[in-house]
């Protein structure tokens, strides 16, 4: 481990905690880095109370607090204004993820976020276009996936969800996601705005968590709302504990909550949660491209080739594909119309990304998927248990 993590990690926790730090623990630019490639450079502020840092220093993380504060209050008014529209006009929406839990931490503004996640029904998202251009939204992506992609005239990123079951790791976490919407009830004194029990909400962050792990990685700040989480809502534990058993996390629950508390509470980590920790720490805010390669090389791994891998990723399967371009579910034919505008795409604006992306494949061998194989199945999550050395069931 580097010699700085130690001393991120303390910063981070003093300052969710209001605890002074200790005045002779450096701050260098290995650990400003970190903090900036995590998203967590503003919280340095709050934790550097007690610390001898270079007045530059403190001008600098005063700044990233400030911006923060600002972004946050730009976010809060938006929505606000988004909100009174999708009641007047009866829409429900679900806000999720930081939207919710950035009011858990000790000032929200400590809980940065890069885009708004909101849940809508499908049949609401051309209300919901209609709604955002009004406000002079610009839309960056509709009806293309399960996502719409909009930008506010401040500069922030909505994302508005028709179906989170792409989020799904297994078929009981892909059936939980695609129900989600009908767990929530109405937030206090709203006929629109909904919101989850705190146990469905959890599962739902803890499925995320998941989802960008087993895609090339997650960030610290992801554990440190683990962590938040757990401090501040108040569970039926027995209730959790079914959900938890049906989605298959238990195991890698306990795992990641003890890492959580090893960093940011007072409980002792082991080893799993020492690797675990490590490699968030070397991922950034969601993983590193080199990993999210090795990732689905790992998915395809039944087919055994990395020409089959390849294969499939210039040609990906016509429901992967119809996913992305919805109209193929009208005209099925125009399958290979798609795959072909897919390459010219690739080779237009994203070559370098795909030469990195074989070169990767080339360099990356079997006993490298089954180590990554067993890493995850030491952190208690059980998607790879029939990769096996040297075959697969």
């Amino acid at each position: 481990m580097e010699q700085y993590i130690p001393d991120f990690i303390l910063l981070l926790r003093n300052a969710l905690l209001h605890e002074k730090t200790p005045a002779d623990i450096p701050l260098d630019q290995c650990l400003l880095l970190q903090a900036q490639k995590h998203g967590v450079a503003n919280l340095l502020y709050y934790g550097i109370q007690g610390m001898n840092v270079a007045p530059a220093t403190v001008k600098l993380l005063k700044e990233f607090a400030y911006a923060a504060a600002v972004r946050e209050a730009i976010q809060q008014k938006e929505l606000e204004a988004i909100f009174d529209e999708f009641e007047s006009k009866r829409i429900s929406v679900l806000p999720l993820k930081g939207c919710v839990i950035k009011q858990l931490y000790p000032k929200p503004e400590m809980r940065y976020m890069s885009d708004m996640d909101l849940l809508i029904r499908p049949e609401d998202a051309g209300k919901v276009r209609e709604i955002l251009e009004s406000l002079d939204y610009e839309v960056f992506r509709f009806d293309n996936g399960a996502t719409d992609i909009y930008r506010s005239p401040d500069g922030m990123n909505y994302e508005l969800h028709r179906d989170l079951s792409e989020e799904g790791y297994n078929a009981a976490s892909k059936s939980f996601l695609e129900e989600l919407l009908s767990m929530a009830w109405l937030s206090e004194g709203k006929s629109c705005i909904l919101e989850l029990p705190p146990e469905e909400h959890y599962a739902y962050i803890l499925c995320h968590f998941v989802k960008h792990l087993l895609d090339g990685g997650i960030g610290v700040r992801q554990v440190m709302d683990i962590h938040i989480c757990r401090k501040n809502w108040s569970f039926d534990e027995e209730k959790l504990t079914e959900l938890l058993e049906k989605l298959e996390l238990i195991e890698f629950t306990a795992t990641l909550e003890l890492l959580a508390e090893s960093w940011f509470g007072n409980a002792e980590g082991n080893e799993v949660t020492e690797e675990l920790g490590q490699y968030i720490l070397g991922s950034g805010v969601f993983g590193k491209e080199e990993q999210r390669v090795a990732d689905r090389m790992l998915k395809e791994e039944r087919k055994k080739s990395k020409a089959s891998y390849i294969f499939s990723r210039l040609f990906p399967s016509y429901k992967i594909m119809s996913f992305y371009y919805p109209v193929l579910k009208k005209i099925p034919v125009l399958l290979p119309v798609f795959w072909a505008w897919r390459m010219i795409y690739a080779l237009l604006f994203r070559r370098r990304k795909l030469g990195k992306e074989i070169s990767t494949v080339s360099e990356t061998d079997r006993s490298a998927l089954q180590e990554r194989a067993a890493f995850y199945q030491r952190c208690g999550l059980k998607v790879y248990t029939e990769i096996r050395k040297g075959r697969s069931k």
